[in-house]
Order: structure tokens, then sequence, then C-alpha cells
């Protein structure tokens, strides 16, 4: 099965296609393929594996580095722990500015299973930033944190919820 995304802009009073996507899903639902076209023209490919349990693996993408600043290409690889949680995000990019460059994503939950930080690291395995995420005891979000290599916060997130009654 073939979904198609089409975009329109308003150019000179008149609707122009101005981008195209096409997803490819295999059985059992999984998105396998999506490509991207703007004007015309493959700006982005990226390719999906799952493992035996359903679980994306891997994303292989390829893209025209005009469109994405510069990045010829990623490579996404997901680990999953033994309780089936995303424990790691290794990403690999090549761009036409900086190279290849690797960046590591390690995942931690709380005890109700929510996620409650991510660690970025470099290829040389330092820590760049740190994201921590709190929450109510109902399981809806109260904190979103970033901070830097040195512990300082660089956004600060609160939720806050109000009921209304109609």
């Amino acid at each position: 099965n073939v979904l198609t995304v089409s975009t329109f802009e308003m150019k000179n009073n008149m609707l122009t296609l101005s981008r195209k996507e096409s997803n490819l899903y295999k059985p059992g639902s999984r998105l396998a393929q999506k490509v991207t076209r703007q004007s015309g023209k493959k700006i982005q490919k990226i390719a999906y594996a799952y493992n035996e349990s359903g679980q994306l693996i891997r994303e292989s993408r390829k893209n025209k580095p005009a469109f994405f600043d510069g990045i010829r290409s990623e490579s996404l690889t997901y680990l999953y722990g033994p309780d089936g949680m995303l424990k790691q995000l290794e990403r690999n990019t090549k761009s036409t500015d900086h190279g290849t460059s690797i960046r590591k994503e390690e995942y931690s939950y709380n005890e109700k299973e929510l996620l409650s930080e991510i660690k970025i690291s470099n290829e040389k395995e330092e820590l760049i930033m740190t994201r921590s995420l709190t929450y109510l005891a109902s399981g809806a979000k109260s904190l979103y944190r970033e901070t830097d290599r040195d512990g300082l916060i660089t956004k600060l997130l609160q939720y806050d919820y109000k009921k209304h009654y109609m």
C-alpha cells in the first residue's frame, strides 16, 4: 500500500504542488519507505527496518543536501532492552560541510515506564546535553528540562493543566 501526501502552496492566486511525500507500507501496516519530492525532484528517501517484534531498528536517510542543511545521509540505529523499551539511538550523519559525525542518545525510564531522561553524547562519548522529564501522579508531563554538559539549564518547560467546566 502507498499513501501519498501532497502539499500545495498559494502562488499567484493559484494552488501549486510544492511537496509530495509517498509512504510505502508493507503487510502489517509497517512503514517501509518514504520518498519526498519537491518541485518534481526527489529530495529525500528514507528506508525503515524492523525486528521480529515489530520494533523499528534502523532508518537510512539519503538527502539532497541543499534541502537539509547540508546533510547528505543519516543512519539511525535503535537498540531496545529486554523489557522492549528503547535504550539507545545512534545517529550517524554525513554532511557536506562537517564530514561524518556520530551522536548517541541513551534513554532512561521511571518506575511507571515513562521516559525520564535522555543523555546525548558525541562520537568521543562526551556528554553534550541531557533532557529530563518529570510527570504528575496521573502520568501527565510536569516539567521538561534541557541541561548542557556542565549541568546548566538551557531550556525549561513547565506544563500547567486546568480543568474547564462547560
